[in-house]
């Protein structure tokens, strides 16, 4: 059983911003770290997969979206560039260029979801956007039978029970995603289901947002000097042997740095709903595996 879990999620290769959530990691005195997914797909992908798994954690790992677009990436996948949205196109093929085989086996060998046995909390299920995709998009603002729906891949598994034969006889008493950048809760079906927020790419405000689990759910926000990474985004350079036109290096940057200076939260879900709309009941066939590389 672990007793207090710190959920890091959409680190999205920001480790500025992951350095100093660590540190706030420590002073709250977690056991074990969670890593929600799309840890790699950013500026600097081997220096934030170096510094999460040199804290000194446990760590536990699931895939995001943006994980998996990178990997196939790397392995130049037939087709891939049609899982990936034109606006990240840039963004995955700079990360895919810049990590090694270690960093793409990591990302390859997560699987879809993973839970744990929290004190307090009881069984946790932990996945990057839904329980059945890397990429669906589930707001606070999605109908209650979608959000439902969205968990049904759940219903399988045995939790604890109740005795008395109800749906909390199937499902996780609580949820955790991530995936939409925006700390939130709402109930689906009989789960608490919360969202950890991101920690290198918030879209609602500029500290990084994160979780602590156990006994109860906290979210997080921790400052970190956004002006030293835009600072270092400007003068990113790729690593030996990559090759990037200077003007895809820029928009790299320049979309790193736009990121540091988010809008606000309603801005974000007026963007987002049509996506949501466009994501509901569909999923990369990718995405559909509980591990990438069939493991």
């Amino acid at each position: 059983m672990v007793v207090r879990a710190a959920v890091l999620s959409d680190v999205h290769a920001n480790p500025f911003a992951l350095r100093a959530v660590l540190q706030d990691v420590r002073r709250a005195g977690a056991d074990v770290i969670v890593n929600l997914g799309d840890l790699v797909a950013g500026p600097w992908p081997v220096e934030t997969v170096e510094e999460l798994f040199a804290a000194g954690f446990p760590v536990v790992s699931v895939r995001g979206n943006g994980d998996r677009m990178v990997a196939d990436a790397y392995d130049q996948r037939p087709g891939w560039t049609d899982d990936v949205p034109p606006p990240a196109r840039t963004m995955v093929t700079w990360a895919a260029s810049q990590i090694r085989r270690q960093e793409r086996d990591l990302i390859g060998s997560a699987p879809l979801r993973t839970r744990l046995t929290v004190a307090g909390l009881g069984e946790v299920e932990l996945f990057h956007a839904t329980a059945r995709s890397d990429e669906e998009i589930v707001l606070e603002t999605t109908d209650d039978d979608v959000a439902a729906e969205a968990l049904q891949a759940l219903l399988p598994r045995p939790f604890a029970s109740s005795g008395q034969g109800g749906v909390e006889d199937f499902y996780p008493l609580l949820a955790v995603s991530g995936h939409t950048h925006l700390p939130t809760e709402r109930v689906a079906g009989a789960v608490r289901w919360v969202n950890a927020g991101s920690v290198g790419k918030p879209f609602d405000h500029p500290s990084a947002s994160w979780m602590l689990l156990g006994p109860g759910v906290e979210w997080r926000r921790t400052d970190y000097d956004v002006e030293a990474a835009a600072a270092a985004a400007r003068a990113l350079a790729p690593a030996p042997g990559a090759v990037l036109e200077d003007a895809a290096l820029e928009a790299v940057a320049e979309e790193f740095i736009a990121s540091l200076r988010p809008g606000g939260r309603r801005e974000v879900l007026d963007v987002f709903a049509p996506l949501a709309a466009a994501t509901y009941g569909h999923w990369a066939t990718r995405s559909r595996l509980d591990v990438l590389d069939g493991g």
